[in-house]
């Protein structure tokens, strides 16, 4: 009689998921770095600089998203 048998290596695919995951964590981890930077950046400007540079304070932080999930290089 004959058996067949198939072997399958799952640490290939294991380390991929896991490394795809840590990939995805690094790059959520740096976006929001990139919008409390722009976020603290824009707070520190007064309403006058703001002003000059067509925003205002209640875009502060709509701007700050569209620097890190909009129009990020992620």
């Amino acid at each position: 009689m004959a058996y067949a048998t198939q072997t399958q290596s799952l640490s290939g695919n294991v380390f991929a998921a896991v490394s795809a995951f840590f990939a995805e964590l690094s790059e959520a981890g740096e976006r929001r770095r990139v919008y409390n930077t722009t976020y603290a950046e824009l707070a520190l400007l007064s309403a006058r600089e703001l002003s000059d540079i067509g925003l205002s304070k209640a875009n502060i932080g709509a701007i700050a998203y569209e620097a890190a999930y909009k129009y990020g290089r992620f």
